[in-house]
């Protein structure tokens, strides 16, 4: 005999919004750099906190890359 596995439309429904959510945490970074939104630095700047890092503090990705 051979065996049909059926979503049922609450599952399938579930699963399309499942893949969907996945897909738009991976876009939704990738905005500000599109021109949608503020870049990340300019909402760091306006939101300062006791540890959001100096600017300088990344100059080491520049002798790294190098």
């Amino acid at each position: 005999m051979q065996r049909q596995s059926h979503l049922s439309d609450t599952s399938a429904r579930a699963h399309w919004l499942v893949t969907l959510a996945a897909l738009l945490q991976i876009a939704t970074p990738m905005l500000p750099s599109l021109g949608v939104g503020d870049p990340i630095g300019s909402q760091s700047d306006s939101v300062r906190t006791l540890i959001t890092p100096a600017g300088w503090a990344f100059s080491i990705w520049g002798a790294l890359y190098t």
